[in-house]
């Protein structure tokens, strides 16, 4: 069966809320989410990738502007595919913080950090999350900025399939 994740991460990547907040954005996202499963917080000790699962669609390199576009109609692993295993990998050995990828279409070697996805995806020491939140469309902006000013951040919406 598959699952889709509604993941709210902070602007900066590297903010973590204030512990004592973290309980009152899981209820607001609860009541945001009421046939969603699982609404909780997480931090992590190390920057970490916040992905969007299959809904990757391409990653935009910061040198070049280049898209890197998925094909679904290909077996060959595509460029994208190519980064974003390599993303995945930096996140797994904890490198993210100092993490270069070089592109493939410039051959200019970049930040990790600096990548940008269509469907969001980002870097993240904080993620609030619910599985399958069992809602049409992303949170409205207004529910957004209740949530950041609970968590005291600005947030991005994330969702992800698996």
């Amino acid at each position: 069966m598959s699952e889709n994740y509604l993941k709210l991460i902070p602007r900066d990547s590297y903010f973590i809320p204030d512990e004592s907040t973290h309980q009152d954005a899981i209820e607001l996202l609860e009541k945001l989410t009421p046939d969603g499963e699982e609404v909780e917080a997480e931090v992590y000790s190390e920057l970490t990738f916040i992905d969007q699962g299959q809904n990757l669609e391409e990653i935009n390199c910061p040198s070049c502007s280049t898209s890197l576009k998925q094909n679904i109609y290909t077996e060959d692993e595509t460029d994208c595919e190519k980064i974003f295993n390599q993303i995945s990998e930096q996140s797994d050995d904890e490198e993210l913080d100092s993490g270069i990828i070089q592109m493939p279409c410039c051959s200019n070697e970049v930040k990790t950090t600096d990548l940008t996805f269509k469907w969001t995806a980002g870097f993240a020491k904080f993620e609030l999350s619910v599985l399958n939140p069992q809602i049409s469309e992303q949170l409205s902006e207004e529910n957004v900025a209740a949530l950041s000013k609970i968590l005291g951040c600005e947030l991005l919406q994330i969702w992800a399939h698996y």
